[in-house]
């Protein structure tokens, strides 16, 4: 959007009549410099003039030779020493000068401040179009601190996602970790089991000649029993009794036979002494 910025420039603010009588010189040079477009000579001459010249119009000719040359902080500086000139005109360029540094707010308040003082048509136009443009920067500055605080919200919601979704793959792999666990010691007690039963099994069984000896005590007890049946035969209860408990007693000593039983011998004195005792006890 394009700004009309129109300066006041017309005519100088300087005169002859200001002038000393050896200033004047200066002064139409630094007008002819001006009209050729040549700023840095203009500049040059007014400050020549400072010291013999204290005139308010010198600082608004400098401050405008400086807004020509595009160098608006200083045009600023001169046009707040240059208070006595025409008030409408030095804040109009006042206006001009700050919209050009992009001081959009300060310009908006030269120009209201310029209209208070006289209506212009100029001053009006640059005012609505720096109203609008403050709209649209307004607008624009929302609009990017609006996406900021999205992108940071975004930014948030991802990095909380992420921390979620990390949480459940943890959650997961723990889960898996314990299944595997539990599988793995469940096989192990299979395993053990397994084992145990190998070993019951192997302990119960026995071999053929344990079978083999006591099928033979249990025939041997068979035929015992069949024999003290037909021994007792036709006995009385008494004489079954008697019978049985000499059978009885035949037995133990058949089987301590069978067995080597410990003697305990208790000696005293010399032994040759007791081979020739003939009765020893």
């Amino acid at each position: 959007m394009r700004l009309w910025i129109l300066l006041l420039l017309g005519v100088f603010g300087l005169n002859f009549a200001q002038a000393g009588i050896f200033d004047f010189k200066d002064i139409n040079k630094a007008k002819e410099a001006y009209k050729k477009k040549n700023y840095d000579a203009t500049i040059a001459h007014l400050n020549s003039l400072k010291d013999s010249i204290k005139d308010p119009a010198l600082e608004y000719d400098l401050g405008n030779a400086y807004y020509k040359k595009g160098k608006y902080e200083e045009a600023l500086k001169h046009y707040k020493k240059a208070k006595g000139v025409d008030e409408a005109n030095r804040l109009y360029n006042t206006g001009n000068a700050y919209a050009n540094s992009g001081d959009i707010e300060s310009a908006i308040d030269a120009y209201e401040q310029s209209l208070k003082i006289r209506d212009d048509a100029d001053t009006r136009k640059n005012l609505e179009i720096l109203k609008q443009k403050k709209k649209e920067q307004d607008q624009k500055d929302q609009k990017n601190q609006q996406d900021k605080k999205d992108e940071k919200n975004q930014d948030q919601n991802k990095q909380n996602q992420d921390k979620k979704d990390q949480q459940n793959q943890d959650e997961k792999n723990k889960n898996k970790q314990d299944q595997n666990k539990n599988k793995q010691d469940k096989e192990k007690q299979n395993q053990k089991n397994q084992d145990q039963k190998k070993d019951d099994n192997a302990s119960q069984k026995k071999s053929p000649e344990q079978d083999k000896k006591e099928s033979s005590e249990d025939q041997k007890k068979s035929e015992n029993k069949e024999q003290e049946k037909k021994d007792t035969k036709g006995m009385t209860p008494k004489e079954k009794k008697e019978a049985l408990s000499k059978k009885q007693i035949k037995h133990l000593m058949e089987k301590l036979k069978s067995k080597k039983m410990p003697t305990m011998m208790y000696e005293s004195g010399n032994p040759k002494e007791r081979e020739n005792d003939e009765k020893p006890w």
